[in-house]
Order: C-alpha cells, then structure tokens, then sequence
C-alpha cells in the first residue's frame, strides 16, 4: 500500500518569531538589492490522463521516453525525478530549442538531485559527544563559521548543521567580512521546552520566541518539537522502499516467465505503480521539507543576525536600526542554497495577504513609527503584545522586501549614508531620506501601493 504522510500541523511561525534581542548591528558589504527569481524554461510531456509534466527529456526510443521531471516551487527546493512513459501513454510533447536544452542540463546538473550529496555531508559530519542538562547526552559541532550543540537525535543535529554551514556560507560569499569575530557564534538546539526557557532566563531573557539570538553572548537559541514528524516520515519511507523491492522482484519474475518479453499491460502497471510510489516519495519529502521549514526558517533568520553581528558591523559599533535588520531577517529567512546559488524572493504568501488586510483596515503602521521603533518593541515578552509586534514586523517585513526588490535602495553607498546620517544626530526621517534620495513623505505613498498591489508571485498589478 502506497501511503501518503499526512500533515500533522502545516501553521507557520507566528509573524515576529525567532527575534532580535537588543540592537543589532549590520551593515552590507556587498549590494543587498535583489532581483526575483527567473523562472525556468522546460519541456513537457502531457500524458494521455491528462496530467502534464515539466522537465527535461533525456533519451526517446522508438517505444519509451526517459524523462527527467523538475518539479520548482517557489520557496522550496527543486525536486528532480526519473521517470519513463512509453509512447503510447503520451498524448504530445512540448520540446525546447537546443540553446535552451542546453541551459536546462546544466541548471539540473547543478542541483543535488535526490539529496544524495547532502546526504555524503550528513554522514561524514563529525560531531562530538558532550554532556546536556542533568548529565544527558548531546552533541557538538566546531565550525568555522559556527558553533552548534544539541540534544536532538543525530539525524536532526546533521541537518541543522549542514542547512546552517549552507545559509552562513553563503551569507558569506554575498556579503563579504570586515571584520572576523574572536569566536564564532554558538548556536542552542534544545529538545525540550523546558530546557530552552531554563537557559533564556540564565541569560536574562523574558520572551516567548521559540528562537533567538542574544548579541552579548553571542548566541542563538531555538527550540524543536520536530522529532516525531521525521519518525512517522522514515517509516512511510521504508514501507515505499520494500513495496519498490517487490515491484523489482515481480517484473524479474514476468521477464523469466514470458522469456523476456511480457505481455504489454503487465509490464504498464508494474511502471504505473512504481511512478506513483516515486511521486509520493517525493510528495512526502516535499511535505516534510514544509513541516520542518518553521524550524529551519528560525535558524536562518538568527544566522542572519548572527552573521550581521559578528562579521559585518557588530551593535557595539551602530549598525543598522533595527526595522531594517529584522526586515532583512526576514526576507532571508526563506533563502535557499541550491546549486551554490542562495536563492532569494519568494514572497512569503501569509505576511502578504496580513501586511494587505493591514493596509485595507487601514491599520499598517506609519513608517515613521517603523523607523523611531524603540528595541523593545522588537521583544515578545507577553502574549497581549503580540498583535502590536506582529505588525511592526510585518511593516519591516514589507518595508525591507520594497526597497531590496522594487526600489533597488539596499547599495552599500546608500546604507553607508544613512549610516552617516543616522551618527551625525540626523532625525530618522532626514536619514531616511539618504538611503532612498526622496522625502518619506513622497516615498511613503508608493512604498503602500507597492504592498498592496504586490502578487504571490512577486509581480505586481501597480497598472489594475
């Protein structure tokens, strides 16, 4: 029996989640500007069922097709499979010029097809053992870039580790060093509730973030209640590698019996149920992927910090104001490394439709409030805030997404002005007016329109 893994809780982090503590400092080395994504051209292949897919063709025999299917959402990680249709299961293909066919081989070849170099990274990752709260196991990771410790089960201190070595690496190559810290951040994954609460209130903390980074230890902390998803995902996944195992054994079977030459719809169903077990493998794989995303999404938006705090200008020195820092953390939260590029602009589709019903209810904050916000306000410290909170974040969210997508402001050039402008006492809407070369009074106005015409898809309907 094929299975498919069923979503327990598919809620994202409430907005304002994994925060920033006290006054971050960062400011950008290279061009924080940003472009949205290009969509890739592919070829289908439209079965007779009437179903279509997107890929690339990589072999056509008088009586099959072997066919690479890319299946590319934003937000998450392109999934590529093998699949095989014989001729008379197509209905008609869509094929690409060879220039294009080209650039589609290459695209592909880049990715980690499967997983299975992520997979060669998780098993020769080299963890310590230490000990945790009351004497109980856990593990460490030594980096360059960071340190990590964990009392999670191995597999999930891999992952992390490993998602975490891509979004520092290529915080990294996109915006440079001007500084390298005395030690690398260190970096909390705790099990339990419990245990993560004990250890915020060590360091002084009051907040009910599941995430965040502490500037004065240099440290991220987070929780994860993850564990049991990734068991029920591991037994769908074996149970679907047997059933392959008895496909494979039942067409040998055929082959011998028939002298190699089965009858044609025995052997269509042995491919029909072998596709359909791939599909939902992958279907399952993507479906965990979203499931632990909040928890991932956590841990790239401190890395962000982090990264901000320890290798471009750390709080003790300015840095960015903080609307500006958590905007960005945002932005970059939902980054994916794939194929040594970090992959940046899928708009968030639930703090859009929020910012948008803000804006209708003409509740969205000023931006001169977003701009004087005081750092307390960038703290959950009681649930009757979080209302407050979640739209500050979301103007910064908003604001961030604007001026690096549309506006194109987020220039070294322009953020060293507003540096500048903020250092020498200027008020914050005359520094402002250094980082977008315009009144906030102009610049408002458009920046709103932007938000409220802005599409899923990152297009916008300004014209509508």
């Amino acid at each position: 029996m094929v299975t498919r893994l069923l979503p327990k809780s598919d809620h994202p982090p409430r907005l304002g989640q994994g925060l920033l503590i006290v006054v971050m400092a960062a400011v950008c080395v290279g061009d924080w500007s940003l472009e949205a994504e290009e969509p890739w051209q592919f070829e289908v292949v439209r079965h007779q069922n009437g179903h279509s897919f997107e890929g690339l063709i990589v072999e056509e025999k008088p009586d099959e097709i072997q066919f690479r299917h890319v299946i590319r959402r934003p937000g998450a990680k392109t999934i590529v499979l093998d699949l095989t249709f014989q001729r008379d299961e197509v209905q008609s293909i869509q094929r690409l010029p060879q220039k294009e066919r080209t650039e589609l081989a290459g695209r592909i070849a880049q990715l980690d097809r499967g997983g299975e170099r992520e997979r060669q990274r998780l098993r020769e990752l080299v963890l310590d053992e230490i000990a945790w709260s009351e004497g109980q196991p856990a593990r460490r990771y030594t980096g360059r870039l960071f340190e990590l410790q964990s009392d999670l089960r191995e597999d999930l201190v891999r992952l992390a580790v490993v998602r975490l070595e891509d979004i520092f690496q290529a915080f990294s190559d996109r915006f440079g060093s001007r500084r390298q810290p005395t030690r690398p951040p260190l970096i909390l994954l705790f099990r339990s509730a419990k245990d993560y609460r004990e250890r915020l209130a060590a360091l002084g903390l009051n907040i009910l973030n599941p995430a965040c980074f502490d500037p004065r230890s240099n440290t991220v902390l987070a929780v994860c209640d993850f564990e049991q998803r990734v068991a029920e995902y591991e037994a769908l996944k074996a149970k679907h590698e047997t059933l392959l195992r008895e496909l494979d054994t039942q067409e040998k079977r055929l082959r011998r019996h028939f002298f190699g030459q089965p009858p044609r719809g025995m052997m269509l169903q042995i491919l029909q149920a072998r596709r359909s077990v791939h599909l939902l493998n992958a279907e399952n794989e993507s479906l965990l992927e979203r499931q632990r995303r909040p928890l991932l999404t956590l841990l790239a938006h401190e890395a962000f910090h982090a990264y901000v705090e320890n290798h471009l200008y750390p709080a003790e020195e300015g840095g960015l104001p903080h609307w500006l820092n958590e905007g960005l953390a945002q932005v970059y939260e939902s980054a994916i490394v794939e194929g040594g590029e970090l992959r940046v602009g899928s708009v968030d589709p639930r703090r859009l439709q929020a910012a948008q019903d803000l804006l209708r209810k003409m509740q969205f904050p000023g931006l001169l409030d977003v701009l004087r916000a005081e750092p307390r306000r960038f703290q959950i410290a009681h649930r009757h805030e979080s209302q407050a909170t979640d739209q500050l974040f979301l103007a910064c969210w908003a604001l961030a997404h604007y001026l690096a997508f549309h506006h194109k402001a987020l220039t070294p050039a322009r953020i060293e002005a507003y540096l500048e402008a903020r250092k020498r006492g200027s008020s914050e809407a005359e520094a402002f007016r250094a980082l977008v070369d315009e009144p906030l009074g102009n610049f408002e106005p458009r920046f709103r329109q932007y938000v409220q015409a802005l599409r899923p898809d990152g297009t916008v309907r300004m014209n509508e």
